[in-house]
């Protein structure tokens, strides 16, 4: 089954968000800048020695780490520790939400500032500067557009009850489902999420009002045990919705259905390292970070 490629976009202007991370306290900035077509998504971590690593954005080089997504340097050996940017998935899925594709990201710091919890800050930043058309690197013609990754029969990876399935689509879009269930007992009811990106016309506004404002979220038993760890404690209410068995703790839901609209937002961006745009609709339950790696690196052989 073929598929009509898609015109390269960046974003129109460079933008910065700063702020705390997830897991460091110091203050990390990103800065997003406008790149050539077929560029797709870098990031460069411009403060580490000699100038600054660069690590596209593909599932080929994470590295595994529990709750978020880091991105790690190849090429590193002779024990040489790889140069590593945390936390991606909020401002991939940002870039995919908004139709942006080629741009360089800078970042001061080991990770991505965490904002409010979600991608929103990424997602207001890119609208505010607008997505353009990119255009050829300097001295070279302009590149061909980007071939999709189209789904024709189904992909799943599961382990224990958590699974991923990619399932062909009806055109140029990436329809993602989410089932939420925790189990008897847990402080949120059993919950779903879903989002439709159409790649032939992204719709930005969508993204940014029905996706990109859903936190990342912990269950109070879970928030307590990384604090113990020593984790998080530079936190303040709402920067990660804690659920309790009242609710979520110092804070209100954006959504009934938060945690699962998290969940696809995580999603989106955890796919976005396949390097392509996804033709395929994904359900996915209970599936974290790691099961999605995996689907993305699948896809990325397609």
């Amino acid at each position: 089954m073929g598929a009509a490629a898609l015109e390269h976009t960046t974003i129109g202007r460079p933008v910065e968000v700063a702020g705390p991370g997830l897991f460091c306290a110091r203050v990390c900035r990103v800065v997003i800048r406008p790149a050539s077509a077929g560029h797709g998504v870098v990031f460069k971590r411009v403060d580490a020695e000699g100038g600054g690593a660069t690590i596209a954005a593909l599932a080929g080089n994470v590295r595994a780490r529990p709750r978020q997504t880091v991105l790690a340097a190849s090429g590193a050996g002779g024990g040489v520790v790889p140069v590593t940017v945390q936390t991606v998935e909020h401002i991939l899925s940002a870039l995919v939400g908004t139709g942006c594709g080629d741009v360089l990201v800078e970042v001061d710091g080991p990770e991505i500032p965490l904002a409010d919890g979600s991608s929103a800050a990424f997602a207001r930043a890119i609208l505010e500067a607008g997505v353009v058309p990119s255009v050829g690197s300097v001295g070279s013609s302009a590149r061909p557009p980007s071939v999709p990754i189209v789904v024709t029969t189904p992909i799943e990876v599961a382990e224990g009850d958590a699974r991923i399935v990619a399932l062909p689509s009806s055109g140029p879009v990436l329809d993602v489902t989410y089932d939420l269930d925790y189990g008897p007992g847990a402080p949120m009811g059993p919950q779903s999420g879903y989002y439709r990106h159409d790649y032939a016309k992204p719709d930005a506004a969508a993204y940014a009002a029905e996706i990109a404002p859903a936190r990342t979220f912990a269950t109070q038993a879970e928030a307590e045990q990384l604090r113990a760890s020593g984790l998080f404690g530079h936190l303040s209410p709402g920067d990660v919705v804690v659920l309790g068995a009242s609710g979520p703790i110092g804070t209100a839901l954006r959504f009934r259905n938060e945690p699962a609209r998290h969940k696809v937002l995580d999603v989106i961006g955890d796919l976005a390292l396949a390097g392509r745009p996804i033709f395929a609709r994904i359900n996915a339950a209970r599936s974290g970070h790691a099961l999605n790696h995996r689907m993305a690196q699948i896809l990325s052989t397609l």
